[in-house]
Formats: C-alpha cells, sequence, structure tokens
C-alpha cells in the first residue's frame, strides 16, 4: 500500500519545498489539523472569519449555475460578484473606484498617500461550472483585511489597494488574464475579436458593455503606472493537492510557469475499415496517437534529467460530420500545450515538436500542420518578497509555509513581468479546481489571509517607514489600543 509520505516526498522535490526545522513544518501536521497559531493570528482569524463566511455564500448565491459556479468573464454573473464586492467595501467606509479596463479597486488609504501603494487581489470570474474560490479567495481575502483594518481605525503607513480582475479565465474567450493584461497594453487588438463560448458576442463588445475604454486598450495605452506600485500580493487556492497531501495549509510561491499552447491537425486519407489493410493506411488518429505517446515518453526522459516541465494533450478529436465506425480516419485535430518555469525548456520543447511531428508523420503517411494559440513567459517573484512572506508566517503564525511553484497562470504574472515586486500566497485546496467540487477549508483560508495582513503592513518595519516604538505609540494609541494593532504596527 502507497503512504502518503509516498506521495509527498517526490511532490515536495519537484515543487521546490523548502522546509525549515526551526518552525512547525508538514512532519509536525496531523490530518487537516492547523499548526498552533499565535495569539495574534488567532484573534486575527476569529474577528476576519464572519466577513469571510458572508462573502463567499453570498458570492455562491449569486453565481451557482445548478452544477457549479459560472461567473462568465466580462459578463452578467461576474458584473453582480463585482458590483456586490463594491457595495459591500462602500458600505464599511472604504474606497471604491473602476479602472480604465473595468477592473473594480477598494483602498484604505494610508499616512503618507503620496507613497506607492501595497496592493492585492485576484480575479472574480471562474471557468464555466467551476468553483467558487478560484480568484474569488484572492479578493475576499484582501477585503476582509481592510474591513478588519477600517474597523479597527488603523490607518497604514502606506496607501492599500484591493484589485478585483475581470476576466482571468480563459475557458470564455480563450484568452487569460484578461483584466490586467488590459492595464499594461497587452491586450491585441485581435484578443478584442475573440467569441465568447456560449453567446458569441466578441471580448470587445463584452468589455464596452461593462465600461471598459476599449478604444485605449485597442491603442495599447497602459493603464497603471508602475511607479505608483510599491508591490503586489496575490493570494490564491493552490489548484492542485500537494498541499493538502502535504498536510499544510499554506505555500509561498516563488514563480510561476509559463506556458505555450499550440493547435496540431493531422491529414491522412479516409479509407473503408474492412478493406483496408493496415500497410496502405493513411490513419490520422493512429498518427495522432503515436505522436503522444511519443512525447510523453520525452517528458518522462527530461523529468529524470531534473527538467520544469508539464506537457497536456486537452483537446482531442476527429471530424463530426465524418467520422464513422467504417472509415479510417482522415483528419484529426488537437489541442496541446506545455508549460514551465525555465524559459530555455520551453524554448527547447517548442524547438523539438516539428520534427517528431514529421518524424510520425513520415512513418503513417499524415500530414501535420501546427500553429501557436498562446503564448505566456514565465514569472519569477521577487526573492525578498518571498523571504520575507516565510519570515512573517514563521513569525506572526507559528509555523514554516511551504514554498511551491505555480503551475497556473495567474495575474500576479503580468506585475512580476512588468518589474512590480511581486509574491503568491497559496491556500490549500481539495479536489483539485476548475470543477463543481472544487473545495476549501475557511480555517486554512482565514491563515492565509492572515499572512496577507502581514505581508500588507508589516513588511513597512524592516524597510525604516515606522522609525520607532515609541513615535508611533502615541499616534497609535490615541485611535485604538488593541492587541491586533500592537501586533500588526508596533512590534519589530
Amino acid at each position: 500500500m502507497v503512504s502518503a509520505a509516498d506521495i509527498v516526498e517526490p511532490l515536495c522535490k519537484k515543487a521546490k519545498v523548502l522546509p525549515e526545522v526551526s518552525a512547525t513544518t508538514t512532519s509536525d501536521l496531523v490530518g487537516n489539523e492547523l499548526p498552533a497559531l499565535t495569539p495574534w493570528a488567532e484573534a486575527f482569524v476569529q474577528e476576519g472569519r464572519p466577513l469571510a463566511d458572508a462573502a463567499f455564500a453570498k458570492l455562491h448565491e449569486l453565481s451557482f449555475d445548478g452544477i457549479g459556479i459560472s461567473r462568465e468573464s466580462y459578463g452578467r454573473r461576474e458584473t453582480a460578484a463585482m458590483e456586490w464586492c463594491a457595495r459591500w467595501a462602500k458600505d464599511e467606509g472604504l474606497q471604491i473606484e473602476y479602472d480604465r479596463a473595468a477592473n473594480l479597486i477598494v483602498s484604505l488609504p494610508g499616512q503618507e498617500v503620496a507613497l506607492p501603494a501595497r496592493l492585492t487581489g485576484s480575479h472574480l470570474d471562474s471557468v464555466p461550472k467551476g468553483g467558487n474560490f478560484d480568484g474569488a479567495a484572492g479578493v475576499i481575502a484582501g477585503l476582509v483585511c481592510l474591513v478588519v483594518l477600517k474597523r479597527r481605525g488603523v490607518v497604514p503607513p502606506r496607501t492599500l489597494k484591493v484589485y478585483a480582475f475581470r476576466g482571468e479565465e480563459s475557458g470564455w474567450f480563450a484568452q487569460a488574464c484578461k483584466g490586467s493584461a488590459s492595464l499594461f497594453g497587452l491586450l491585441k487588438p485581435a484578443h478584442l475579436e475573440l467569441k465568447q463560448s456560449v453567446t458569441g458576442e466578441t471580448l470587445r463588445e463584452c468589455m464596452r458593455n461593462c465600461g471598459a475604454d476599449v478604444a485605449a486598450i485597442e491603442r495599447g495605452e497602459r493603464l497603471l503606472d508602475t511607479s505608483t506600485i510599491a508591490s503586489f500580493t496575490e493570494l490564491h487556492i493552490e489548484q492542485c493537492v500537494v498541499l493538502d497531501v502535504a498536510r499544510q495549509p499554506l505555500a509561498v510561491v516563488p514563480s510561476i510557469r509559463g506556458l505555450y499552447r499550440l493547435n496540431i491537425d493531422a491529414f491522412g486519407k479516409g479509407d473503408h475499415a474492412g478493406a483496408t489493410p493496415r500497410d496502405l493506411r493513411r490513419d490520422a488518429v493512429a498518427a495522432c496517437a503515436e505522436f503522444m505517446t511519443v512525447m510523453n515518453d520525452e517528458w518522462r526522459r527530461w523529468e529524470e534529467e531534473g527538467k520544469d516541465l508539464v506537457w497536456t494533450c486537452g483537446i482531442c478529436h476527429t471530424h463530426a460530420d465524418r467520422h464513422s465506425y467504417s472509415t479510417v480516419p482522415d483528419s484529426m485535430h488537437l489541442g496541446v500545450e506545455f508549460r514551465s518555469r525555465e524559459r530555455e525548456t520551453i524554448d527547447a520543447w517548442k524547438a523539438m515538436l516539428p520534427g517528431k511531428l514529421q518524424d510520425v508523420g513520415k512513418r503513417h503517411g499524415v500530414d501535420f500542420k501546427h500553429e501557436q494559440v498562446a503564448f505566456s513567459s514565465e514569472a519569477i517573484m521577487a526573492p525578498t518578497l518571498v523571504t520575507r512572506a516565510r519570515e512573517l508566517c514563521r513569525e506572526k503564525l507559528g509555523f514554516e509555509p511551504m514554498v511551491v511553484d505555480s503551475g497556473a497562470g495567474h495575474d500576479a504574472a503580468h506585475f512580476a513581468q512588468q518589474g512590480v515586486p511581486t509574491v503568491m500566497i497559496f491556500v490549500r485546496n481539495q479536489n483539485g479546481s476548475h470543477n463543481p467540487k472544487e473545495a476549501m477549508r475557511m480555517e486554512d483560508f482565514m491563515v492565509g489571509t492572515a499572512l496577507l495582513a502581514q505581508v500588507l503592513l508589516e513588511r513597512e518595519l524592516s524597510r525604516g517607514l515606522v522609525r520607532s516604538r515609541m513615535q508611533m505609540s502615541g499616534y497609535v494609541w490615541q485611535m485604538v489600543g488593541t492587541a491586533l494593532l500592537a501586533q500588526v504596527l508596533l512590534e519589530p
């Protein structure tokens, strides 16, 4: 029988887990139990939990489709979720605005509004019939942080902003991270002509209906000045079960894999299935099956050499207008992608593909054609922020987080690629993601939110912006004299 340790150890090695023996580690945790938290973390969790419970319940109510969660990118349910978050924030006394890409921004002004702001957030859309936590967890975590601080009367050293991005998922328009890409002039005119998978409306039409400045986006204007940003932190569910298997609630993310997607079409010759012997066939399906076998064998070899790579054929079909039991298939379509945190690995795999297709095609008498569909670069998180997040988890929450690379793409990648100091926090989830059974324990979410609060606020101390315990204490205790505030703003 395979034990959990047999599974966890190789996963952790591939995920670049960096354990620390000085704090609670995964081996100390039993089942889904949390490590013993510090008093500050316990207090934050208790205060924020009712807010988070209510927010997720409302989002579920607004976007349940009878099977799962469907919040369409630049669509009705995404808009409803965004409007509800805006009303909640406004009712709590926070500032709200929408940028020119129709993303929602919620702000808690700081003591020095001229300083670059600290940003957090994620997306509110979902895949069709997905789960309630992918993306929304990062938005709700940020809002919980700001609401708790606002209720406590805390004025942070610099302004804190929560972004609720539109259109991160590619399931509706075959293009990911549309809301964040628009901020940096990265959404191309061709993307605006993509059609919604259900309604057939163009992205251009849907963005305009939501209030986006489509003309500026089409011109490639930069809608956000990175000099106004001190850092960006995105909390997100892991979307895999590495943390759950390892019995660890959180991870800090040092990098996001880049990806390359392409369509592959095989063209053979249709023949009678009963009358045509094997050596006279030009079977498109047989050729594609061999190609996938060859590539999977190659993937295994590259992994054994220590290269970071994931390879997937997510689309595979013949053509319904002519396929049948009695026909040797004359054509087949594949939709494939590969991802890596190493640009040289992506480039090498990409360069290898045409030769493999040609070799297989010759053996089967089949012609292959391929074209690029999408590409996104890898994103490296800021090492100083990664280190600081780990330190804060040890110091303020009482345990050592795992360190796990992200295989999925995220809005955070655009910020990192634009030179903004960026870090991600993963919260463990059960049952994977992009499916109706997606799950997340609220206890884990609140611990992740507590770490997010620390990253947003306490790092100011290490930068010398809060100069002394005496200087801050007179001002702070006039506002509120809570243990939470003492932990967040005063402890060196």
